[in-house]
């Protein structure tokens, strides 16, 4: 089982703790591959493995929980390492990252309120319950989907937690655009490797 960590108060960025921002990409026209395409024709879904195997879909509920409290939301940024290689839009890796946050989201891990993969990194707004740690939880997730899909995650990550006075919708908006202003789509609903716990 994974571990789970009381909340806690806002800490100070610790140097460790950070990576540089990756929302800087060279400019890249490309036609954003579709969830078909990316399935490279495999009518298969993702199978977690046996710790613990991932249950068939179920509606996504869309309630934020009753565990969530005001303020306990991160904005989290994960990169590759090698980022130049794009390696998340490869071997039907974004849509398999999309499946594991959305089996922890379902199983109560945590609340995905948005995630989105980007060719090189992730970001995402997530609430975990009192009793589940977030950097455990994140970091947990992240050596999971190393060895299950050969991801070489960069060691550290970027976590946020808002405040009050920090706009959920500007957040949500910023992670949205991602895919446009890195020129892979048009329109941010184009970009099809996001979770949305309300639209899902």
């Amino acid at each position: 089982m994974l571990p789970k960590i009381p909340g806690r108060a806002r800490r100070p960025a610790e140097p460790s703790d950070r990576v540089g921002h990756p929302d800087n990409p060279p400019p890249r026209p490309a036609e954003p591959p579709s969830r078909h395409d990316a399935q490279h024709g495999s009518a298969g879904r993702l199978a977690l493995p046996a710790e613990p195997s991932l249950p068939q879909r179920k509606p996504l509920p869309h309630e934020i929980p009753s565990w969530v409290p005001t303020g306990a939301l991160y904005f989290i940024t994960i990169c590759a390492k090698n980022r130049t290689a794009r390696p998340l839009l490869k071997n039907n890796i974004a849509n398999n990252l999309v499946e594991t946050v959305s089996h922890l989201h379902q199983r109560g891990d945590w609340f995905a309120r948005l995630f989105l993969v980007m060719p090189d990194h992730i970001h995402a707004l997530i609430s975990f319950p009192a009793e589940n740690s977030m950097p455990r939880r994140v970091s947990s997730w992240k050596s999971y989907t190393a060895r299950k899909f050969g991801i070489d995650w960069q060691e550290r990550f970027f976590e946020h937690r808002l405040r009050a006075e920090d706009s959920l919708d500007e957040k949500a908006a910023y992670i949205r655009m991602n895919p446009v202003r890195a020129r892979l789509v048009d329109a941010p609903e184009k970009w099809p490797f996001i979770f949305d716990a309300y639209t899902r």
